[in-house]
């Protein structure tokens, strides 16, 4: 409700909080009466361009890391 955006991946969510995991990984917890409006993002928070520098196996281990996320 300040005005400050975060963008993340959702952790944990109760009632009264919601876990929000960055880009590096840093977890930060924010109050659900501090949340003003959530939204999905347009823009991936991987690097652009990262699949280029994978190997065919780098990028499927990734690919099965980020879907064991859910």
């Amino acid at each position: 409700k300040d005005g400050s955006v975060r963008m993340g991946r959702l952790g944990h969510e109760t009632d009264e909080s919601l876990e929000m995991i960055d880009a590096v990984g840093q977890a930060t917890r924010i109050p659900s009466s501090d949340i003003a409006k959530r939204e999905m993002g347009s823009i991936s928070m991987m690097a652009p361009g990262l699949e280029r520098l994978l190997s065919s196996e780098e990028l499927a281990d990734l690919v099965a890391y980020l879907k064991s996320l859910k």
